[in-house]
Order: C-alpha cells, then structure tokens, then sequence
C-alpha cells in the first residue's frame, strides 16, 4: 500500500494517495514511514490541522531530519496560508466577535484554503448563534464543506455528530 501511496504522491495524485494511505496508517498501527507520508499528502493538500495531527502522533524516539523537514514545511504552509483576505477577515472578527456575517465570509474563506477545520468551526457557531442566518446559507455551507471532504473522513464524521447534536 506504501509504495502505490508513493507513485500517487509522485503523480501529484494527492486524494488517492490520502484515500489508500488513511488505511494503511490505521492498519500498520501509526507505522513511521506511513505516518510521514500521510503528513506528507495532508500538507500538500493544505490540510494543515490533521497533519501536525499525525505528527504529534509519532513518537520522540522517531523524530529525525525528514520529520523536521516535514514540520517546517507544515509551518510554511500554514504561513502561506494566509491570504491577505483571510488575516484581513480574522481582524475584523477579532474586533467585532459576534459578527456572523464576518464569521460566514471567513469560514467561507477558509473552505477555499481547505482549511475544513477552521471553516467547519465557523460555520457551526454561526448555526448555533441563527440557525436561519441568511436564510439556511450557513447550514448548507456546512453540509457543503462536509461532501466536499468525502465520505468517511474522519474529520467529516465528527463534525456531522456535532451538527446534528447541536440541532436535535
């Protein structure tokens, strides 16, 4: 599974790669190399916050150069990350926290970042504050995020039980 996950890598086939390495890290028991290039195809996807995930995972003992690698290229990417419309957006909501239309348009924002975490957080306090707000378009924003992640995916999953706990 390993090496098909490594030629889909070199393809630049980042999905694929995420979809057959999710498995194989679970079935090798978080296994090192595994978990390296699981981190690996979740920052090449911007998926930043369920790479240093896997990250935290690995043990000290086996933490060497290409985890460090791996880290500041986390980092980097993070930094990148934020788009000027993005930080201009957090600042204004910084400075008016109860904005749900501010919180819509970052969330927003973060979604086109593949930020799913930081968008999905967004996305349920503005349902949770108006479960109305703009006539349902937060509440579909989240479902759309969720499809838009694939089934199964564990961060989906989560965030599904959230939203359905929040509205029953």
């Amino acid at each position: 599974q390993l090496a098909q996950a490594q030629q889909m890598l070199a393809d630049k086939d980042y999905q694929a790669a995420l979809e057959t390495l999710r498995p194989a890290y679970k079935d090798s028991e978080q296994r090192y190399d595994v978990a390296l290039s699981l981190a690996f195809t979740l920052i090449e996807m911007n998926r930043c916050d369920e790479a240093q995930t896997v990250m935290d995972a690995i043990a000290l003992v086996d933490r060497e150069a290409h985890y460090d690698r791996l880290l500041s290229s986390l980092e980097l990417k993070r930094e990148a990350g934020k788009s000027p419309e993005i930080q201009a957006l957090e600042e204004q909501l910084k400075n008016d926290p109860d904005n749900l239309q501010l919180a819509y348009q970052l969330a927003l924002q973060f979604n086109q970042n593949n930020q799913f975490k930081e968008a999905l957080d967004l996305l349920l306090a503005v349902v949770k504050a108006d479960k109305e707000f703009q006539e349902g378009a937060a509440k579909k924003a989240f479902l759309d995020v969720l499809a838009s992640m694939g089934k199964g995916e564990p961060l989906a999953v989560e965030y599904q039980r959230k939203f359905f706990n929040m509205l029953y």
